[in-house]
């Protein structure tokens, strides 16, 4: 009887430690899915998704035909002690198909735009607006930010991903 329950406790063991961040993301009360009003706590800094919308424009840019805006609002903590480097490249959009779409190609049109690349520093929170253009037929949009990095040897790595259900 000892023996089996020692053989069942090693087995709970491996399945933990082969389940991934996620599931140790997940006990550890870190979530790295949400919907919109979510925190998610990535390694370096807490993002939430304010609101996002579908639109025809936004500012002075107006979708091309076919196409339409999503506009999501983002607001981002910077939770390290370091200035982190940030941008539009960190966040994208897929849909069910696993199609991905980035922001689109713009020079920010108002100051709530993110800029294409920016530093936040170290416990700084900023709110703001990520623009993608979509086919029109395209819904059941998830923003995606994946944690990337540099090892301890040098090389790059990939942590968690967190999904942000948009609702449209």
């Amino acid at each position: 009887m000892r023996k089996k329950s020692l053989v069942l406790v090693l087995a709970f063991v491996m399945m933990f430690a082969l389940a991934g961040c996620d599931m140790i993301s997940g006990l550890l009360g870190g979530k790295t899915e949400g919907e919109v009003g979510t925190t998610l706590k990535t390694s370096w800094f807490d993002f939430t998704v304010n609101s996002a919308e579908e639109a025809d424009s936004y500012a002075d840019y107006t979708a091309a035909e076919g196409n339409k805006l999503v506009v999501v609002e983002v607001t981002e903590t910077n939770t390290s002690s370091d200035e982190l480097p940030m941008g539009t490249f960190d966040f994208k959009l897929d849909d069910p198909a696993d199609t991905e779409y980035y922001v689109a190609a713009m020079a920010p049109l108002d100051s709530s735009m993110m800029p294409e690349d920016f530093y936040l520093g170290a416990n700084e929170t900023v709110t703001y607006t990520l623009v993608f253009e979509v086919p029109s037929t395209s819904s059941n949009f998830t923003l995606v930010f994946t944690e990337y990095g540099i090892d301890s040897s040098g090389n790059e790595s990939t942590g968690d991903t967190f999904k942000v259900t948009l609702g449209f």
